[in-house]
């Protein structure tokens, strides 16, 4: 039961991002702050977040260098071009916003296939549908 409470306030925060992030758009004037500067606002916040529940649980492990920029680089992917274009787009509902995102296990699927050679099975297309 704590697991489907935890997931389901995963999901319920994810979701409220699309809200929350239109919401913020358009209660700055235009120059006080801009998309990017929300972005990363935003993922200063998480990584806090993190890092302090890592220490709280002590649970804290060292990176190696080449793993750490492997890390920044994967988080200015995952963050910036793809919260970026989502607080950029203002004319946009947010469930145009949501529905555009939630294509993403599509395209990974398509595109793992596509580089990594991995066999796209059924199994594979309807998750993808799905989800």
């Amino acid at each position: 039961l704590k697991a489907y409470m935890l997931l389901s306030l995963c999901v319920i925060v994810w979701g409220s991002n699309f809200i929350f992030g239109k919401m913020l758009v358009q209660a700055f004037s235009p120059g006080t702050f801009s998309p990017t500067i929300l972005t990363m606002l935003r993922l200063l916040f998480i990584v806090l977040f993190l890092v302090i529940l890592t220490f709280i649980k002590k649970q804290f492990k060292r990176v190696n260098k080449s793993d750490l920029l492997a890390i920044i680089f994967l988080g200015v992917v995952g963050v910036f071009i793809n919260n970026g274009p989502f607080l950029k787009v203002q004319t946009a509902d947010s469930t145009t916003s949501a529905l555009i995102l939630a294509t993403a296990p599509i395209l990974t699927g398509f595109l793992a296939a596509l580089f990594l050679k991995e066999k796209l099975t059924l199994k594979s297309l309807i998750g993808s549908l799905v989800a």
